[in-house]
């Protein structure tokens, strides 16, 4: 077995039955193979839900939507019900979805290669912590960008001060990896990106977040 993000053989137990990295510092479940076939059978969407889910996917958009900017062109991977969509589209961009189990039916494909247009922003809110292989899927979020174009992703902040025993539900399959800022900054760069902010935040997602729930991140891919 393999780290799925980077692919080295070194590691060592670490909390709540994840795996450590000893190179890209992920924690990561052993039993990750079979995560897209779980997706693909809908299972995912009729065993978990979350409370009022079309209002916690609005509260995500309304926070997000500010580190969008101004694209042309826009994909959001892990769209659900394309509330994001949504907002970017009000900007005038031309708005793109990629999930493979979706619930919204405009612009949807299930994989990032369908996408016709290369984009000015891609974002994954709440999704890399899904992919089987995430450094690989930034890859392709990568060379699917322009030069000069943005990737903003958001991630339950999988750093090792947990305080609340609430948020060890975060640390379960379906979520394959787990990243803190200082991993998520290693996938990013090993992909190609400049790294331009990180924030740890409670903002936009569930109620009850605290100020550490989330990470998020904005990057860059630079021009030639």
């Amino acid at each position: 077995m393999t780290c799925p993000n980077c692919g080295h053989s070194t590691y060592s137990p670490s909390v709540f039955g994840y795996h450590l990295c000893a190179l890209c510092g992920v924690r990561f479940l052993l039993d990750y193979q079979n995560i897209n076939e779980y997706y693909a059978s809908g299972e995912y969407r009729s065993k978990i839900k979350q409370i009022d889910e079309q209002k916690h996917q609005k509260r995500r958009a309304h926070h997000i939507i500010q580190y969008v900017g101004s694209p042309k062109v826009f994909v959001d991977i892990g769209c659900s019900m394309g509330l994001l969509m949504d907002e970017v589209r009000k900007t005038g961009a031309e708005c793109y979805g990629v999930d493979i189990d979706p619930v919204f039916t405009g612009d949807v494909f299930s994989k990032l290669s369908d996408v016709p247009k290369q984009a000015d922003c891609i974002t994954l809110i709440h999704s890399l912590e899904h992919m089987p292989h995430p450094l690989k899927y930034l890859q392709g979020v990568y060379n699917k960008l322009n030069p000069g174009g943005r990737v903003v992703i958001e991630v339950p902040n999988g750093g090792v001060n947990i305080k609340n025993e609430y948020y060890r539900g975060a640390f379960k399959f379906p979520h394959v990896v787990m990243f803190d800022d200082e991993s998520l900054a290693w996938a990013m760069q090993a992909a190609g990106f400049e790294v331009e902010e990180m924030i740890i935040h409670g903002l936009g997602g569930m109620i009850n977040a605290t100020e550490w729930y989330y990470l998020l991140a904005i990057g860059k891919k630079p021009f030639a």
